[in-house]
């Protein structure tokens, strides 16, 4: 006997993981819930679980369609676009936010054009793998190859999120609100970003960033150092080690 939570719901975790037996088995019993199904198929790139579900109804072709884009699998993608999805700016900047390069080309080839927005996720997220990761740049190019020119904005997504190369390319494209990128880069601890943001002029963060502990300007850092001689430092401040050290050394050494 199936429960009822086996029949409604959990039936949609056999098409994520490409079980599509035992899918089948809880649709026998009643399990109906063919869009959660089909979006979980298509996010995991299990196609013959993603047809099985359009087969039986399920119709969320645009949410799908963003998410095999996300996590690169064109083939579920291209079902989704015969089945009528056609949000192609969304899905090209999932698939940017994950450095899927080919699923952005083959967005844009069906008329995405949104690539302001694509090159702030290209920048914005890391990818899991390191394969994932060296295609951040790579769609951030693409990005800019079309038109894309909100070059701080991206900047201090690549910063907050450690993407140098991203960084460096935005720099490189005009980029210079490098005082809000230090903040972001100190407060998420990527040393590499947040000394590149140094070497271009960024002398220290907002007020914000003062009150809230994130990253001190020039005056607090005089605090921050005798607090650190004394090993206290660390137990109130969101900035990893390396970045303290590192922002002491530059500024009051």
């Amino acid at each position: 006997m199936i429960c009822d939570s086996c029949k409604k719901d959990d039936f949609a975790f056999a098409c994520k993981n490409g079980h599509l037996e035992c899918a089948e088995c809880c649709v026998k019993h009643g399990a109906n819930k063919f869009n959660n199904a089909l979006y979980y198929a298509c996010k995991n790139g299990h196609l013959e679980c993603a047809e099985w579900c359009v087969k039986h109804g399920a119709n969320n072709f645009n949410s799908a369609l963003a998410h095999a884009c996300e996590n690169g699998h064109l083939e579920c993608a291209e079902l989704c676009v015969k089945h009528g999805a056609n949000d192609f700016n969304n899905a090209l900047a999932k698939a940017c936010s994950n450095g899927h390069l080919e699923c952005a080309q083959w967005c844009v080839k069906h008329g995405a054009n949104d690539f302001n927005s694509a090159l702030r996720y290209a920048c914005c997220r890391n990818g899991h793998l390191e394969c994932c990761r060296n295609g951040h740049l790579e769609c951030a190019q693409l990005c800019i190859k079309h038109g894309a020119n909100i070059f701080n904005s991206a900047l201090v997504y690549a910063c907050m999120n450690g993407q140098l190369e991203c960084a460096q390319l935005c720099i490189k494209h005009g980029a210079n609100d490098f005082n809000l990128a230090l903040r972001y880069a100190c407060q998420n601890g990527h040393l590499e970003c947040a000394q590149l943001c140094i070497q271009h002029g960024a002398k220290h963060c907002s007020s914000y960033c003062t009150t809230k502990h994130v990253f001190p300007n020039i005056i607090a850092i005089k605090k921050f150092q005798r607090l650190w001689r004394f090993n206290k430092i660390k137990h109130f401040l969101y900035v990893p080690e390396d970045v303290i050290k590192y922002t002491i050394k530059k500024y009051i050494l």
